[in-house]
Protein backbone atom coordinates (compact mmCIF):
# COMPACT_ATOMS: atom_id res chain seq x y z
CA UNK A 1 0.00 0.00 0.00
CA UNK A 2 1.28 3.45 -0.92
CA UNK A 3 -0.21 6.45 0.87
CA UNK A 4 -0.63 9.53 -1.35
CA UNK A 5 -1.98 13.01 -0.74
CA UNK A 6 -4.51 14.25 -3.28
CA UNK A 7 -2.00 16.05 -5.50
CA UNK A 8 0.24 12.96 -5.65
CA UNK A 9 -2.75 10.73 -6.36
CA UNK A 10 -3.90 12.95 -9.21
CA UNK A 11 -0.38 12.86 -10.68
CA UNK A 12 -0.29 9.07 -10.26
CA UNK A 13 -3.60 8.66 -12.14
CA UNK A 14 -2.42 10.97 -14.91
CA UNK A 15 0.58 8.63 -15.28
CA UNK A 16 -1.38 5.36 -15.47
CA UNK A 17 -4.17 6.91 -17.60
CA UNK A 18 -7.16 4.79 -16.59
CA UNK A 19 -10.05 4.71 -19.05
CA UNK A 20 -12.56 4.38 -16.24
CA UNK A 21 -12.98 4.39 -12.49
CA UNK A 22 -15.32 1.81 -10.97
CA UNK A 23 -17.20 1.99 -7.67
CA UNK A 24 -18.86 -1.30 -6.70
CA UNK A 25 -20.85 -1.68 -3.50
CA UNK A 26 -19.70 -5.30 -3.19
CA UNK A 27 -16.15 -4.02 -2.55
CA UNK A 28 -17.17 -1.76 0.34
CA UNK A 29 -17.03 -2.41 4.06
CA UNK A 30 -20.45 -3.43 5.32
CA UNK A 31 -19.92 -1.88 8.78
CA UNK A 32 -21.87 -4.68 10.41
CA UNK A 33 -25.09 -3.98 8.53
CA UNK A 34 -27.16 -6.89 7.23
CA UNK A 35 -28.57 -4.71 4.43
CA UNK A 36 -27.04 -5.76 1.11
CA UNK A 37 -27.57 -3.55 -1.91
CA UNK A 38 -25.45 -4.21 -4.97
CA UNK A 39 -24.60 -1.31 -7.25
CA UNK A 40 -21.83 -0.53 -9.70
CA UNK A 41 -21.01 2.85 -11.16
CA UNK A 42 -18.48 3.58 -13.89
CA UNK A 43 -16.91 6.99 -14.39
CA UNK A 44 -14.64 8.22 -17.15
CA UNK A 45 -13.11 11.27 -15.47
CA UNK A 46 -11.82 12.40 -12.12
CA UNK A 47 -11.51 15.93 -10.73
CA UNK A 48 -9.38 16.54 -7.64
CA UNK A 49 -9.94 19.58 -5.43
CA UNK A 50 -8.69 20.30 -1.92
CA UNK A 51 -10.18 17.59 0.33
CA UNK A 52 -12.50 16.38 -2.44
CA UNK A 53 -12.50 13.88 -5.31
CA UNK A 54 -15.26 13.98 -7.91
CA UNK A 55 -15.80 11.19 -10.44
CA UNK A 56 -17.98 11.97 -13.48
CA UNK A 57 -19.56 9.74 -16.08
CA UNK A 58 -22.59 9.39 -18.32
CA UNK A 59 -24.79 8.20 -15.45
CA UNK A 60 -23.91 11.09 -13.13
CA UNK A 61 -21.25 11.74 -10.57
CA UNK A 62 -19.86 10.49 -7.27
CA UNK A 63 -18.22 12.96 -4.90
CA UNK A 64 -16.10 12.17 -1.85
CA UNK A 65 -15.78 15.03 0.64
CA UNK A 66 -13.37 15.42 3.56
CA UNK A 67 -10.75 13.28 1.80
CA UNK A 68 -7.65 12.94 3.94
CA UNK A 69 -5.55 10.79 1.60
CA UNK A 70 -5.66 7.90 -0.86
CA UNK A 71 -3.99 4.52 -0.45
CA UNK A 72 -2.95 2.77 -3.67
CA UNK A 73 -2.91 -0.98 -3.17
CA UNK A 74 0.36 -2.36 -4.47
CA UNK A 75 -1.01 -5.88 -4.84
CA UNK A 76 -3.41 -4.77 -7.57
CA UNK A 77 -4.59 -7.33 -10.08
CA UNK A 78 -4.05 -7.33 -13.87
CA UNK A 79 -7.55 -5.88 -14.30
CA UNK A 80 -6.46 -2.53 -12.90
CA UNK A 81 -5.32 -0.65 -9.83
CA UNK A 82 -7.31 -0.73 -6.62
CA UNK A 83 -7.21 2.28 -4.36
CA UNK A 84 -8.86 3.32 -1.12
CA UNK A 85 -10.20 6.81 -0.53
CA UNK A 86 -9.87 7.74 3.13
CA UNK A 87 -12.34 10.35 4.40
CA UNK A 88 -12.24 11.82 7.90
CA UNK A 89 -15.22 13.35 9.72
CA UNK A 90 -13.46 16.21 11.47
CA UNK A 91 -15.82 16.79 14.40
CA UNK A 92 -16.37 13.13 15.21
CA UNK A 93 -12.88 11.81 14.38
CA UNK A 94 -14.40 8.98 12.29
CA UNK A 95 -12.58 7.39 9.37
CA UNK A 96 -14.47 6.10 6.31
CA UNK A 97 -12.74 3.99 3.65
CA UNK A 98 -14.06 3.51 0.10
CA UNK A 99 -12.48 1.04 -2.33
CA UNK A 100 -12.43 1.78 -6.06
CA UNK A 101 -10.79 0.39 -9.17
CA UNK A 102 -8.98 2.31 -11.91
CA UNK A 103 -8.95 0.37 -15.18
Amino acid sequence: MIKKDLAAFEKYCNGIRPTEYIFNSENQSNSGSSLRIQTEFRFNSMIVRPNRILFRGESGYLCFNNVDHVEVLTSSKPIGTFFQIICIEKGENKRHTYLMLAE
